[in-house]
């Protein structure tokens, strides 16, 4: 790894809402990051029963109230106490070195918020994994304008804390609140940096169920990003998606290449599923029970 400057403290955030044993797994990629004495590991424990017992190194916060990885995120960035905030997701898989490569370059004063990279897990086996690669879910390179500025996601994220305080953190929703976060944060005159070598790898859905599901979440969260931003996430155009996915499965089928043909019939099922979560637009959390 390049050597990097000394630099800042930062309290990493990892919202979770799995089972009792997979905390383990979390808080194992957590204590494996290479860290400095003022460093923080917050775990935010966003299930209804709260499953996660103390952990030697991790500090444990508990957001019960809503269902919402956004919600969990407020919560631990409340608890932290430094000026950097590195929100990461529970299902990626950490460098050790992630914290000193978002640094290797001290971001500019008017930056609050600095990219990094996401990118599949290769070592990942299965055939939905394999299709959600190929697609290039949730991969990340240089900030992307979809919007009306450049815009970072949550699985990897570096936030200056001034600029989380104020746009009011983020909006405690579904899906799509970091496009949304990113976007205020271009309207107050915040801008976005990018760290390539500040990289994560991320575990896809194993199963067409989960697929369809985080689909429909990003259906349904696009839509509310649009409703915030008009122009951002129109509508995608169904017809055409689908005729291109029937293509592909007729073409790579009849010349034998029937993963091809696979995964384009799973990018029709994705897009099923995606444009039923954009009709029906519903991306609220309903309260679970009281903190």
């Amino acid at each position: 790894m390049r050597a990097t400057p000394l630099r800042p403290a930062v309290s990493v955030v990892v919202p979770f809402a799995g089972e009792r044993g997979d905390a383990t797994r979390v808080a194992a990629q957590l204590l494996g990051l290479a860290t400095r004495a003022a460093d923080e590991l917050i775990l935010v424990d966003n299930t209804p029963a709260g499953v996660v017992g103390p952990m030697p190194g991790v500090e444990v916060v508990r957001a019960a109230r809503l269902a919402s990885s956004y919600y969990a995120r407020n919560r631990g960035a409340e608890a932290a106490s430094n000026g950097w905030l590195l929100f990461v997701d529970a299902d990626c898989l950490l460098s050790a070195g992630l914290l000193d490569e978002f640094f290797v370059e001290s971001p500019g004063e008017r930056c609050g918020i600095v990219a990094g990279e996401i990118e599949g897990d290769p070592g990942q086996p299965g055939t939905i994994p394999r299709y959600a690669r190929s697609r290039g879910h949730l991969a990340a390179g240089p900030p992307r304008r979809l919007g009306p500025s450049p815009a970072a996601g949550t699985a990897n994220m570096l936030v200056r804390r001034a600029a989380w305080e104020q746009l009011g953190g983020f909006a405690e929703v579904v899906s799509g609140a970091d496009f949304e976060f990113s976007w205020r944060a271009g309207e107050a005159g915040w801008q976005v940096e990018h760290r390539p070598g500040a990289r994560v790898r991320h575990l896809h859905p194993r199963t067409l169920a989960e697929l369809r599901a985080k689909a429909r979440r990003y259906g349904a969260g696009q839509r509310w990003a649009n409703a915030r931003f008009p122009g951002a996430n129109p509508a995608p155009s169904l017809a055409r998606e689908l005729a291109r996915s029937l293509g592909g499965v007729l073409v790579w089928g009849l010349t034998a290449r029937f993963e091809r043909a696979r995964f384009k019939a799973l990018d029709g099922a994705v897009m099923l599923a995606f444009a039923r979560g954009y009709r029906r637009g519903d991306n609220r959390r309903r309260p679970s029970r009281s903190d």
